[in-house]
């Protein structure tokens, strides 16, 4: 992790921002990730579905 090294220099407040920014940006990419695979699980479904109809 490049974080620990530079962490020393930058105040405990920019960290903790820095922090919370990540997390944001991984809640959203989470979201994003559950979204893409619920839409495959769907396509699976229909998929399986139209298999099972021929």
């Amino acid at each position: 992790m490049f974080f620990k090294e530079k962490s020393k220099r930058i105040s405990p407040s920019i960290r903790a921002r820095a922090f919370v920014f990540m997390k944001k940006i991984y809640s959203k990419t989470d979201m994003i990730y559950q979204l893409v695979t619920l839409s495959e699980v769907e396509e699976r479904k229909v998929a399986t579905k139209k298999k099972s109809k021929i």
